[in-house]
């Protein structure tokens, strides 16, 4: 027996945990007392009866604490901690903790854990768990209950400083304009901002948990709809960046509203895990603003080829005069011939249709565009822009030179502002060459003002597809050339040009995925625009700088 106590003693005070012993046999006489007066809900009780609870805590002794508890409340000596924890104003701070844990005993409990805050000796400020045991020799009575301690201080200033960050970051993605979802790899939504709740119309409660899918408009077929966010949207395999460049998809709200949206992803790992993080924004307003820059800029370059127009309008108008004049005046005369009259009818009939193309095309050209992107053939918008703007260039003395296939692969966008960068593009090379001076002697030679090329690559080695426009109206200076896809930054003089064609034509082929790139050659300008192929196949994040088998030589800095 003396061994067994003399172990037990050494286990009591070497232990690196403050343990206390301590009789609550005297609280246990009031908790009797109470329970046959009828109390039965004791917490309840002790809080509305403070007097009755600071009876029951002068009540409870302590037997005896360890040196790790004297270390943790940074007292000298157990005679001076016991007179001192039994102080009066120390009761007062410790009621909420016995209030509770006379509770749990008198409803039975043998094992129950208590965190307080408190105070040290010397004053400081400290936090404490403990964990109370009565053992089973005295159950009954309550005369000895260990109580094991441990400083928990530090750990909850780490948590309160976590919260801190955590309330502070819920904030801060409360209130930014962008929705940020984190996705597991299961495709589940973890977490779903503020501006998410805003744009989609889900609650977070709503979305977490669910498939990711959830945000997107229903598909013909579901496993096209159910990875719509997460692997379509990163970059391609082996590629070095770890997150997606913004791309425009289309987004459902819950009232089942589908909407325009710029979408990013960037993966990560968390505990081992693939983690998707999606940063999108909503660009309903923002495309409702393009979509009326792109008609005026329609709208202008309409007006700017009026001439040509025109011109091409006058041609088959002299053929139809010229027709009617003849058969009026054989009619006249009397010699009026039934073959003649079918040809020239025939002839008429054919330039009517002619006018008809021009004008339907110059319609549907000038028409608000409000469909969806599709995919497209790009060589059919680049040969109906080269149509539109021939005559004016013709009309200008002015070579083109055009290298376009009948057909190439389709690409995801709308046909007719793709038309429209191209009338934009070749415009510009126009009014470039006729701002160019002219060398005498060629002019004299009957030479024509300049020259413009256009080429379509469909290099089937890759996933994209360049239209090339180059002309030789002498190149843009260096101090313009860094501008010229600003809004309103222009170079031709007051009352010409509005200044957002090749802002408008920069914001569309981006929109589209693609890419311009200008730069100068020896003789003039050249214009690449690169377009990803329409579908699902890889391909790289950014194209080429050239198309397989095109040289380039660059005179000046590439923008």
């Amino acid at each position: 027996l003396r061994e067994s106590e003399s172990r037990h003693r050494d286990l009591f005070e070497q232990s690196p945990i403050g343990v206390w012993e301590e009789d609550y046999s005297g609280a246990k006489r009031i908790v009797d007392r109470l329970r046959k007066e009828g109390v039965r809900d004791f917490r309840r009780y002790f809080r509305e009866h403070p007097r009755v609870l600071r009876q029951a805590i002068n009540a409870i002794k302590i037997i005896d604490v360890n040196q790790a508890l004297l270390d943790i409340y940074r007292a000298p000596d157990k005679e001076t901690f016991v007179q001192w924890d039994e102080n009066p104003a120390r009761i007062d701070s410790w009621m909420s903790f016995y209030e509770q844990g006379l509770a749990a005993l008198a409803a039975g409990e043998t094992r129950f854990a208590l965190e307080r805050v408190d105070k040290t000796f010397d004053g400081s400020d400290i936090v404490t768990r403990s964990i109370n045991n009565i053992g089973e020799a005295y159950k009954d009575s309550w005369a000895r209950i260990v109580s094991t301690t441990e400083d928990i201080t530090e750990r909850k200033q780490a948590e309160e400083t976590l919260r801190r960050s955590e309330v502070f970051n819920r904030a801060v993605l409360d209130n930014v304009a962008d929705a940020i979802i984190t996705i597991g790899e299961d495709d589940k939504i973890l977490s779903f901002s503020g501006p998410a709740e805003r744009i989609f119309g889900y609650s977070a409660g709503e979305a977490i948990g669910k498939n990711i899918s959830l945000l997107t408009p229903r598909p013909k077929q579901k496993q096209q709809r159910e990875r719509a966010w997460i692997r379509a949207y990163l970059p391609a395999e082996g590629s070095k960046p770890a997150s997606s460049e913004p791309r425009r998809i289309t987004a459902c709200r819950k009232n089942g509203v589908v909407f325009p949206m710029e979408l990013s992803v960037r993966q990560t790992v968390s505990e081992g895990k693939p983690l998707y993080i999606a940063v999108a924004r909503d660009i309903t307003e923002r495309e409702a603003m393009q979509a009326q820059l792109i008609q005026a800029e329609k709208l202008s370059t309409l007006g700017g080829m009026a001439a040509g127009i025109a011109h091409e309008l006058n041609q088959p108008l002299n053929i139809i005069r010229m027709a009617a004049d003849s058969s009026l005046m054989l009619i006249e005369d009397g010699d009026a011939d039934l073959d003649y009259q079918k040809e020239q009818l025939a002839l008429i009939g054919g330039q009517t249709q002619r006018m008809a193309g021009i004008i339907d095309h110059m319609r549907i050209f000038s028409r608000k565009d409000d469909m969806g992107a599709e995919p497209f053939d790009a060589s059919a918008s680049v040969r109906n822009a080269l149509g539109l703007v021939h005559e004016a260039i013709h009309l200008a003395d002015i070579r083109v030179a055009a290298k376009v296939p009948e057909h190439c692969r389709h690409v995801l966008g709308h046909a007719v502002q793709l038309e429209q960068v191209m009338v934009s593009l070749l415009t510009n090379a126009t009014d470039a060459i006729l701002a160019h001076p002219v060398p005498a002697r060629d002019r004299l030679r009957g030479k024509q003002r300049g020259r413009i090329t256009v080429n379509l690559v469909d290099d089937k080695t890759s996933h994209w597809i360049w239209i090339i426009i180059s002309d030789t109206g002498g190149g843009i200076p260096d101090d313009v050339i860094g501008h010229i896809f600003e809004p309103f930054y222009t170079t031709k003089e007051l009352g010409k040009g509005t200044g957002l064609g090749l802002s408008v034509a920069y914001g569309i082929v981006t929109a589209m995925g693609g890419r311009i790139d200008v730069w100068n050659t020896a003789k003039g300008a050249r214009f690449q625009i690169a377009l990803p192929v329409a579908g699902d196949g890889p391909r790289r994040a950014t194209p080429p700088r050239t198309p397989l088998g095109i040289k380039v030589r660059r005179a000046k800095v590439e923008s």
